[in-house]
């Protein structure tokens, strides 16, 4: 079975710390999770907690409970919708997650269904697993 924490630390990566660029649609991020999209997320009260900290990045950078609400974030939000636990390649979770990611768990999950050759639905099934693990 393919293991969440693999996949996490290859699509975090791309991801990056804290963010607060106005041109941007999310707005204010940390490591992706954009403020504007998920407002009621919890870690953004650690977030602000330290926000007129001097060394503000370091302190969310070594901050343990926000790292632990990072990872539910992204296993809650992502891995646990596309079934990621019940893929057995970890090459395949990794690249149907990463999608998942970053262009929403629909499109992903649609987008592997078609490489499948099965009904486009946006929801994995027991079929679709089946499929991706050549069953």
């Amino acid at each position: 079975m393919a293991d969440f924490k693999k996949a996490y630390a290859q699509t975090a990566k791309n991801e990056g710390g804290y963010s607060n660029d106005p041109v941007d649609a999310g707005g204010e991020t940390w490591r992706g999770i954009a403020r504007k999209k998920n407002p009621g997320w919890k870690g953004w009260a650690i977030v602000d907690k330290y926000r007129h900290q001097v060394e503000f990045k370091r302190f969310l950078e070594q901050d343990v409970e926000l790292q632990l609400r990072v990872l539910a974030f992204y296993k809650a939000e992502f891995w646990d919708k596309i079934k990621g636990d019940k893929i057995d390649s970890q090459d395949v979770a990794n690249s149907i997650y990463d999608s998942a990611v970053n262009m929403g768990v629909t499109a992903a999950v649609k987008l592997a269904q078609r490489s499948l050759n099965i009904n486009e639905t946006g929801i994995v099934s027991s079929a679709m697993l089946d499929k991706l693990n050549n069953k």
